[in-house]
This record gives structure tokens, sequence and C-alpha cells, in this order.
């Protein structure tokens, strides 16, 4: 197995594109006649196909011709514009151009957070992208190809009086909304226990189905401060019209990264192996950068991809 490479200090600044609430869906288009991925010769590929890398998916998944792929709402990893149009964002473009490597119709599904580990339980779906965290509790029960490095962020309404954040302690006596089943929420209920072992404040943790809900309870002041990956935090400040504040996290956490979460199935390292394949093309190529450049603000890349396989254990690795 490959070592595991992580980049550090992600900072996040600039400005993106419209704030998302809806859902919507769309897929690729496929080649007329026989059914993308029934074969893994060149001659029978779509454009944009790496033969030798396609040749390496399951078969039960290149005779559908299509790649399942579920995500949640959370820019700018995954934007579903306000009109229901075709979703965007960087790990949708990931997740397309993994499809278009494999030489299949990409056919993306919008569903809450925290079913996307009981639907890859279950099956209904080859791979999830959306800026998922590795755990030690999600590496028990399913397989994981990382991809990509996230820190945490804060958000805060533009009166509120948080401006700076020096350590969790700081947090106790809040209320703190998070996205259900993130690693975020996990975080939270530490430091909501640290405080209590400490005699401060309690840290009241509110979880929300959605990211856009969780980030509104803050935007109406229903909450202190919002807690997520400060790429996300950082793109709903850029795009509140001055209603939302980035806050930073000052303190270092244990760190694993974020990446696609393969599907429980009898070929599930096999097919973690192709996504590593074409996640690693990606990057040797040069088009991981460009589409984080294009949509992450240039943070999160990763020198290659590494498969944790379930059921390993994860070591710690501290960010900076």
């Amino acid at each position: 197995m490959k070592a595991l490479r992580i980049s550090h200090g992600i900072r996040c600044f600039a400005a993106g594109a419209a704030s998302v609430m809806l859902l919507g869906l769309t897929a690729c288009s496929a080649q007329v006649g026989e059914p993308e991925g029934t074969s893994a010769d060149s001659g029978d590929l779509p454009e944009g196909a790496v033969p030798e890398i396609a040749a390496m998916v399951p078969e039960e998944v290149r005779a559908t011709g299509v790649l399942k792929v579920a995500s949640e709402v959370y820019p700018p990893a995954v934007i579903v514009p306000e009109d229901g149009g075709a979703p965007s964002g960087f790990e949708i473009e990931t997740a397309r151009e993994v499809a278009k490597i494999f030489g299949l119709e990409y056919q993306p599904k919008i569903i809450p957070f925290d079913s996307l580990i009981p639907s890859l339980q279950a099956a209904r779906y080859d791979l999830a992208f959306g800026l998922i965290a590795l755990t030690d509790e999600r590496i028990k029960v399913l397989s994981f190809v990382q991809n990509h490095d996230s820190v945490d962020g804060f958000l805060v309404a533009r009166d509120s009086e948080i401006t700076e954040l020096t350590d969790q302690y700081d947090l106790c006596g809040l209320t703190l909304s998070v996205l259900v089943g993130s690693i975020e929420e996990l975080r939270a209920r530490d430091i909501s226990t640290m405080c209590g072992d400490e005699g401060e404040p309690a840290l009241t943790v509110k979880t929300f189905k959605d990211q856009a809900n969780a980030d509104l309870a803050v935007e109406t002041g229903r909450v202190d401060i919002g807690f997520s990956s400060s790429t996300q935090a950082a793109y709903n400040a850029d795009n509140s019209d001055g209603r939302l504040r980035y806050v930073e996290q000052p303190w270092t956490v244990e760190n694993y990264g974020t990446g696609a979460v393969i599907a429980d199935t009898e070929y599930q390292d096999e097919m973690a192996e192709a996504v590593e394949a074409a996640l690693d093309h990606m990057i040797e190529t040069g088009r991981q950068g460009e589409i984080l450049d294009k949509d992450n603000y240039g943070y999160g890349k990763v020198t290659d991809a590494v498969t944790f396989r379930k059921g390993a254990e994860l070591e710690p690795v501290v960010t900076d």
C-alpha cells in the first residue's frame, strides 16, 4: 500500500458560484448502440476513456454502462443550483471524470448525508463522493480511496462577537450547528465532553439533516456558530453578501483526509483498485489539480490516491 501523503494548512478566501438549496440530477450522454462499459477494448470505449483502467472495472459495473454515484449537497464540493439544474462542484467534477476514464455514463444521485453510508452498505450505488471524511468507524464497514485533504472551519453571523478562536474551550457555553453524521459532529461532541470535564459551561450541539439548514441556523441567530469543513465554511461566507463570516480553526486535529467511498459488494476490492487508478491518473495528468484550482481555491491536493480497505486500521495524521 502506498504511503498516505497529506497536504497541510488549508486556507480559503476566494469567491464562488451562487449558494444552493434544491436537488437536481443529470447524466452525461451515452454512446449510441452498444452500452458503454461492456468492453474495455479501446475501439469500444468512448472518447476520454483510458482502456487499461477501464479494464480494471468489475464486469458487474461495466455491464451496466453507468457509474452510479451518490452525493450530498455540500458546496463547493457538491453544488445544486436553486433552479434545479445540473449539479457541479469539485467532487461532482471528480466523479464525472472517473466515470469518463472508466468509459461509463456518469449517473449522479443527491441524497441526505446520513444516508450515504447505509446506501453504500446496501450497494444501491457504486460510489459516493462529497468530502466524506475517513474515520475508524467508517473504515470498519466500507472501503475508501483517499484523494483529498481537508481541515475544519467555522461560520458566524456578521454581527457576532466571535472574531477568532484560540482553543476548543472558546466553544464552551455556545450553541453550535453541524451536519448530522459528519466528522464535525463527532468532534463537536468530543469538545462538549471536554467542556464538561473541565467544569466549563456546556457546548450545545444541534444537528441538521443538510448543510444548508445548518448554515441558515447561524445566519438567523438560532445558533452561535457553525462547524464544517474549512472550504465549505469559507465558500458560504464568501457567497453570503456579508451576512456570514468565516472563522479559522487554530488548533491541530488528527486528520485522515476525505475520499471516494466504495459500495460493499463481493467485488469491492477490485472496484477500489480501479478507482485508485483513475484518481492517480487524474493527479498525474494534472486534471485533479485543474478541478481543485477551479472549484476549491486550489486547496486539498494530494500527491497520490490511497486505498483503505474495509476493516483496515487508520494511523492518525496531524495537520499543521
